[in-house]
């Protein structure tokens, strides 16, 4: 939360981020024309990766007075292609990055990832691994963060995975995370007695806290399926994608994470033909207007869960 007026210009310019690379004067004193030929230097000239975005760097000792804003946040974010930067350039994590270029980003996320299982394809030369393996690239935890972030599942459900039960939160033996999927076509190729969904996310979570110890973890369930277009998902063993989001909110009760129904309580939804033109460019992805909107919700959740450990984004 803002509380004082010279935070809300610290955030817009941090220091040596104004157009001529000038420090902005602690008594927030900016000129309209200079905040507008900022913001439109800035819009052209979007960057394709995280490191181009930096716009100065700023420490605690550089807040706006009165304030105990700390830029120093590091945020490991864990998904697939709706968090994957190569995937599209102005996705979700690209617009937390513009609005805040001091935060450290650890993206993991590789499009068409799995939370069950591998797959045995690659996109862009990198191999598509399950969230598990995200968690443990030597990336990840050399990245020590602050706070990690799970936004995945969508791809479990258009592959067929198995859903399970509450019960298979507590029992993880049968789960094999190395196991790997061939095909999600009629659910052939479909590893045999590998583990189900929410054994899956049960182990993921449990895996994440004992390597990461007490940093926070918040996830997101996956966004509402395709129902405008008439497009019939796979519903994976008659299961709806409403059933993997309770799946994944019932393992994050029993660990205790913070969960946002990204599926339920968002405004960016597939229900109706006018919402999908607005916020998608497919029956699954964002479009540039959905994911500055996604952005804010996943921020905004974040921003509450460190809070609740004393710091701020």
């Amino acid at each position: 939360m803002i509380n004082d007026p010279n935070e809300l210009i610290a955030r817009l310019y941090p220091v040596n981020a104004g157009s001529g690379g000038e420090m902005v004067p602690a008594d927030g004193s900016v000129t309209t024309p200079k905040l507008a030929s900022d913001v439109r230097n800035l819009i052209d000239g979007k960057a394709e990766a995280f490191d181009a975005l930096s716009g100065g760097t700023a420490s605690s000792t550089n807040t706006a007075p009165g304030t105990t804003y700390v830029r120093d946040i590091k945020w490991l974010m864990l998904g697939d292609s709706l968090t994957d930067l190569y995937n599209r350039q102005q996705n979700y994590p690209y617009w937390i990055k513009y609005r805040s270029p001091w935060l450290t980003v650890a993206n993991m996320g590789i499009g068409g990832s799995l939370v069950c299982w591998d797959r045995d394809n690659s996109v862009n030369g990198r191999q598509v691994v399950n969230i598990v393996h995200q968690a443990l690239k030597t990336e990840a935890t050399a990245s020590s963060p602050d706070v990690i972030t799970i936004f995945a599942g969508v791809n479990d459900y258009i592959w067929g995975v198995p859903l399970g039960t509450m019960e298979d939160i507590y029992n993880l033996s049968s789960y094999d995370p190395t196991a790997v999927v061939q095909t999600a076509s009629g659910h052939a190729g479909l590893p045999s007695n590998k583990g189900t969904f929410y054994q899956a996310y049960s182990y993921l979570i449990k895996t994440i806290k004992q390597n990461y110890g007490s940093t926070p973890i918040v996830a997101f369930t996956p966004l509402a399926g395709d129902d405008a277009s008439g497009t019939k998902i796979d519903h994976s063993y008659g299961h709806t994608i409403g059933d993997f989001q309770d799946a994944v909110k019932a393992v994050c009760g029993y660990w205790g994470v913070p969960c946002c129904d990204l599926g339920r309580e968002s405004i960016i939804t597939q229900r109706s033909a006018a919402d999908k033109a607005v916020y998608f460019l497919d029956a699954t992805h964002p479009n540039g207007n959905g994911s500055l909107v996604l952005s804010r919700i996943i921020e905004a959740k974040v921003r509450q869960t460190l809070h609740m450990i004393g710091k701020d984004l």
